[in-house]
């Protein structure tokens, strides 16, 4: 599949995606604001393009959801774009309740408002790796 019809099979995703916080598991894909998307979409081009370099095959379903398929073992990743929380910040709440009665929202950031590409073996009980976050807002 070219990148162009990887790019336009995403496009005709987001509609379907706003119905994701009702489906049973999570999703990966491209998860931004409708206003960020073309800027988004021309990162993902780029990855794409450096993925069908290195010969991978990419497989987007009709949710949105990427898979990439290593060509060697034929081994499958998720790939999604967005604003997700990381897994450092709710490890550091854990301490600070831990150490004290009470729980100050002043000094942690539950939110970090960058955007992120991550990446998971597509099979159970493994983490999200974060490759890339970039300073966007």
């Amino acid at each position: 599949m070219n990148i162009s019809k990887l790019i336009q099979s995403l496009n005709r995703a987001k509609k379907l995606r706003k119905a994701l916080p009702f489906h049973q598991e999570s999703i990966g894909g491209i998860s931004v604001p409708d206003t960020e998307l073309p800027e988004v979409l021309l990162m993902a081009k780029t990855l794409f393009k450096v993925f069908k370099q290195y010969k991978f095959k990419i497989l987007i379903n009709h949710w949105g959801e990427i898979l990439i398929e290593e060509p060697n073992r034929g081994i499958k990743i998720l790939l999604s774009i967005g604003y997700f929380e990381r897994d450092e910040n709710a490890q550091f709440i854990e301490q600070q309740l831990a150490l004290a009665p009470y729980f100050d929202s002043d000094t942690c950031k539950l939110s970090s408002h960058d955007l992120q590409v991550r990446i998971k073996p597509a099979r159970p009980y493994t983490k999200w790796r974060y490759y890339f976050t970039q300073r966007y807002r």
